[in-house]
């Protein structure tokens, strides 16, 4: 033994080597374990039945000869040191073979038996949306003749096996609640979606969502409507009412009090405080005329009882 080898600092073992140093040189093939597929069931199998092959799979599950805990390192220090670089290995594979959600997950766990116990507790927990979003995955799927349709038809046939496989499996409370879902129209009810799947989302196999919470939600958003209703006819009783408030209580024209004096504005030269019959410019009544001319001739036909917009012969010979 070479005096670079750890080893050689190492007491000698007790007795016989308890744990040998495995090495990993495959590589897994099938997707990596993702909430979003839903594959926690088949993704276990395979990795379980790899380290197997290699004698490792007693890091992730008992076993009777308890290899799945280090021997002790005073008396074993070789095969503790070689316990740990295997229980280094099976954790790097789990964690090159599941999403990067999961890896987030495990996060700071010490043990590859610690990060499959945290990986399959999250997933089969979170199972419940996960079946109700497969379901509604399958029944959303439209086959049209693109050259796609046996892939769709499989696809749509593997989510709801899975959702099947699931260990509550489908029921009658379950369809109730994906199709209440799929009722409700996109863009008028958003909100109440978004509260349903988040209420799904927060349940687990210990405490499953009901249909009986997205009524209770429904009969809330069903409340504020009629609230909402209500409130706008409210509104618009008021505006209507107020649009006729002038009018009852003035006597002029245009709902105007009587009392406010209206100012002309002509339509020949757009001046205000006459009107064209009485304008001094080019096309009006009084063209060529002396504004005071005009004031004059406007207060006499006033005077007179005559209406303002007297006929300028009148005038000229008032």
């Amino acid at each position: 033994m070479s005096s670079g080898d750890d080893s050689s600092a190492l007491p000698p073992e007790s007795a016989r080597l308890l744990v040998s140093e495995k090495t990993i040189n495959f590589r897994y093939k099938d997707d990596k374990l993702d909430m979003e597929q839903s594959n926690w069931e088949s993704w276990s199998i395979a990795i379980r039945a790899d380290l197997d092959t290699v004698e490792l799979g007693s890091h992730i599950t008992d076993d009777p000869l308890k290899l799945s805990v280090p021997p002790p390192p005073s008396s074993h220090p070789i095969s503790y040191r070689n316990w740990q670089n295997n229980d280094r290995a099976v954790r790097g594979y789990i964690i090159s073979n599941i999403s990067f959600a999961d890896c987030e997950l495990i996060e700071g766990l010490s043990t590859a038996r610690e990060c499959w116990e945290k990986l399959r507790t999250h997933h089969v927990d979170e199972r419940p949306i996960r079946q109700v979003n497969l379901i509604q995955k399958a029944l959303a799927t439209r086959i049209i003749r693109d050259g796609n349709q046996l892939s769709k038809a499989r696809q749509i046939r593997e989510d709801i096996r899975r959702a099947y496989r699931m260990p509550r499996g489908i029921t009658e409370d379950i369809l109730i609640q994906i199709a209440i879902l799929n009722a409700l129209v996109p863009g008028a009810h958003d909100l109440t979606h978004a509260f349903i799947l988040r209420d799904i989302l927060a349940s687990t196999t210990s405490a499953l969502y009901t249909s009986d919470k997205i009524l209770q939600l429904i009969e809330q958003d069903l409340q504020l409507f009629l609230w909402d209703e209500q409130r706008s006819s409210s509104e618009q009783a008021l505006a209507l009412l107020a649009s006729q408030k002038p009018a009852a209580q003035g006597g002029g024209s245009n709902g105007r009090p009587s009392g406010k004096r209206e100012r002309d504005i002509c339509t020949n030269c757009r001046g205000v405080g006459h009107s064209q019959p009485y304008c001094v410019h080019k096309g009006g009544g009084f063209e060529g005329k002396t504004i005071k001319e005009a004031t004059a001739a406007k207060r006499a036909a006033k005077g007179n009882g005559q209406i303002r917009h007297l006929p300028l012969g009148r005038l000229l010979t008032s």
